[in-house]
């Protein structure tokens, strides 16, 4: 997965009156106002087609909710402000794409802004929304981009789930800001399951672009908690405060989504920690493989010194008739007995390695070294062939090898132990079919090279 380019997003500010004009163009795409009304035994649920039944609506139903989904049709947004008495200001603090979450009190109307959490891709990203809350109404704005954490809501007023009829709309606005909330959960555990996969990463096969995924999950993190920090204490200000149209019962309902605050900065606090240790252990697996990569050129460096030393000793061309001279140099198997002696010198030399324990398998393994994989495959091999020779399979045997090297197959070229192999226990499963069944002439094979290195018996 590639490291995703960030760009860091400026704080800016919407002029409502200066975008009126552009928001009005063509090009600018219209809002979509959903209406929910409700009173103690009815529930009435429609689009928005025309403004002026807005006020009709408000003055029908004890409690309305107002959905407006796309933050660009400002003409709309100000048309809808004038019908509930909403100034400017407030509407372009609910416009604004980079809010801080905030609660503040505006003549009638009570302006609380958050912000809701989604992955867009592989990143994470918080959109912008803004509930004003009256004595008898709600709206809510928020861009099309935006996920509809909401519908949860519908389902529970479509349903009669809820008592927003009696309890009057501080309810609702209670019961959408704990969607708000809860929306949250799903993308930290999301979280989990990334932290998983980059321990397992950064542990066994660490690369660079591990240590960018790390930081990726860092600023992610950062993010989020950019994000739910003011919102805690727009919670806790609804929760514990006097806050104009909000009821006990409602400010019940606000303290109980501060305690899921409360839970969801504790889990990112932990997360958070989590990275932090994924990089230092992303570092000491960086540290330990190149460690084992100057351990194993090391180690070949050493075992070829005494040989050039040998080498370099023999080849200084002095003269030969001197009794000074360097040994060996007349006799006749000199250069076997050089020879000889430096494939000693370098077999006593692994030895000793391997004894001190500087030659492990797992040394090998970290710089991707393939000894040890060939030497099983070679055994495997060799133990196929002393079945098959055991079986009187041999013919078949050499057919196969003899068509492998003649190149007569139609399709890509298989590897020459592979292919030999799976000839050998065709040739197995000819022979033995009549008697036995497969797996236990493949088990009673493999047990009698197991014990005595080859067949007892042929089978049959």
């Amino acid at each position: 997965m590639p490291h995703r380019e960030r760009r860091r997003r400026r704080p800016r500010h919407r002029d409502l009156a200066a975008s009126i004009a552009a928001a009005t163009q063509p090009s600018a795409s219209p809002a979509t106002l959903r209406l929910v009304a409700c009173d103690g035994t009815t529930t009435h649920e429609s689009v928005v087609q025309r403004l002026e039944t807005l006020a009709r609506e408000r003055d029908q139903w004890p409690v309305l909710w107002i959905d407006v989904e796309g933050l660009d049709d400002l003409a709309t947004i100000r048309e809808i402000g004038q019908i509930f008495g909403i100034g400017d200001l407030a509407l372009e603090d609910a416009v604004t794409p980079d809010e801080r979450p905030k609660v503040e009190v505006f003549g009638h109307q009570v302006l609380i802004a958050v912000r809701m959490a989604r992955y867009d891709g592989d990143s994470v990203v918080t959109d912008p929304m803004a509930i004003f809350l009256g004595d008898r109404h709600v709206i809510t704005f928020y861009d099309r981009s935006s996920h509809d954490g909401f519908e949860g809501v519908r389902q529970r007023i479509r349903q009669h789930r809820t008592r927003i009829g009696e309890l009057g709309a501080d309810h609702l606005c209670a019961l959408l800001l704990d969607a708000v909330i809860d929306g949250y959960f799903p993308v930290l555990e999301r979280f989990g399951d990334r932290l998983e996969e980059l321990e397992e990463e950064a542990l066994e096969s660490p690369t660079r672009q591990t240590l960018a995924r790390i930081h990726d999950v860092r600023n992610d993190l950062m993010t989020l908690r950019r994000a739910l920090w003011p919102t805690r204490d727009v919670l806790h200000a609804l929760g514990r405060e006097s806050t104009a149209y909000v009821g006990d019962h409602a400010r019940s309902h606000f303290r109980h989504s501060y305690d899921h605050t409360m839970e969801l900065l504790d889990l990112m606090e932990s997360y958070r920690e989590i990275g932090s240790d994924l990089r230092d252990i992303y570092l000491a697996s960086i540290n330990n493989r190149m460690n084992d990569v100057m351990k194993v050129l090391t180690v070949i460096a050493t075992v070829f010194m005494p040989l050039m030393f040998i080498t370099g000793y023999y080849g200084m061309n002095f003269h030969t008739d001197s009794p000074w001279n360097m040994p060996l140099l007349r006799f006749r198997y000199g250069a076997f007995v050089a020879a000889g002696f430096m494939l000693a010198t370098t077999l006593g030399m692994v030895l000793f390695f391997w004894r001190r324990g500087w030659l492990r398998r797992w040394h090998w393994r970290s710089v991707g070294f393939p000894a040890a994989a060939i030497l099983r495959r070679l055994y495997r091999a060799a133990r196929l062939f002393r079945a098959a020779w055991a079986l009187g399979a041999w013919p078949a045997l050499a057919e196969s090898r003899a068509a492998l090297g003649s190149g007569t197959g139609t399709g890509p070229r298989a590897r020459p132990w592979t292919t030999t192999g799976h000839a050998a226990l065709q040739a197995l499963h000819e022979l033995a079919g009549e008697f036995l069944e497969l797996r236990a002439v493949e088990l009673a094979v493999a047990i009698s090279i197991e014990r005595h290195g080859a067949l007892d018996e042929p089978l049959g």
